[in-house]
């Protein structure tokens, strides 16, 4: 599960390969900011925080990702009305900075006595090209404010002056939004999200690419083009990385009786060699050592 406070995340690795993670937070009132890193391609899903308009910036060029189906680049702010459905893909080596104010803060003049932000985004989640220098400047004051909460003790004064700033350029990197910059999901993330889900459904007997093809009523290679562009990863290579995953949960949840043959063959996994050989890549040790350590 996630780490962010009043967020609920399921991570899921999209590659068969190790990834870890880095995290750093803090709050001040109503107002939580994040950093986090993911060494490897993953897929988060979820919703986001009750009662609060949460945003997410790529922190460089190189951190793009893909937020339900829309590019999310440096020069874009992903913005998520309370409780919205997440789903996103992250390429190896991404770092985003998040921020999540609570409505009480956005609508409080005592808190923001300038001007209330408006939280009422409709649709619930938005992509959208703030004034580039606006951008810039919340990335670098989100990065600064980082640093400051971990000092210890900050005096009160100090926590109101961040809460107003970082309201500030909160609310001028929001008022400089291009409606006509928003991006639009289309029909590869559909066709691509529904393959996954079905994937994913089917997770006990894992179906083939020609049943999913079968199922969505596409071919191969529209099915390969749409996943590839979406996620990063082939429908074939993802759906490799989910039966390595389901395998890993399996084996660690076996019984001693139970062997590492007939648990990779319930999943399709035909060649023990190959089979070893990517577990271990992905999770760092052969199969047989998940199921003695379990």
């Amino acid at each position: 599960m996630a780490v962010q406070s009043g967020w609920d995340i399921y991570y899921r690795p999209l590659r068969t390969t190790c990834f870890e993670g880095k995290h750093k937070s803090g709050s001040i009132g109503g107002i939580r900011v994040e950093s986090e890193h993911w060494g490897g391609s993953i897929e988060l899903t979820g919703c986001s925080a009750d009662n609060a308009l949460s945003l997410a910036i790529p922190v460089q060029q190189s951190d793009a990702y893909r937020s339900r189906g829309r590019e999310v680049t440096a020069e874009r702010v992903d913005i998520f009305a309370s409780g919205c459905d997440l789903h996103a893909v992250m390429r190896p080596q991404t770092t985003l900075l998040a921020c999540a104010i609570s409505h009480e803060q956005l609508s409080s003049e005592e808190a923001f006595p300038f001007t209330p932000l408006q939280v009422d985004y409709r649709p619930e989640h938005v992509v959208h090209t703030p004034d580039p220098d606006a951008i810039a400047e919340l990335r670098r004051w989100l990065l600064q404010l980082l640093g400051i909460m971990d000092r210890d003790a900050l005096p009160g004064e100090a926590h109101h002056y961040l809460k107003e700033e970082t309201l500030c350029r909160v609310a001028h990197a929001l008022g400089t939004v291009d409606q006509n910059h928003a991006i639009r999901a289309g029909r590869n993330y559909s066709l691509a999200k529904s393959a996954r889900d079905y994937m994913l459904d089917r997770k006990a007997r894992p179906p083939t690419i020609t049943e999913i093809c079968l199922a969505l009523g596409a071919s191969e290679r529209t099915l390969h083009a749409a996943f590839k562009s979406q996620y990063g990863v082939s429908p074939k290579h993802f759906l490799k990385t989910q039966r390595l995953y389901t395998a890993h949960q399996r084996l660690k949840a076996a019984q001693a009786s139970d062997h590492v043959t007939d648990i990779a063959m319930r999943l399709g996994f035909w060649e023990m060699g190959r089979f070893a050989s990517d577990y271990r890549d992905m999770f760092g040790e052969l199969p047989s050592v998940t199921l003695r350590n379990k």
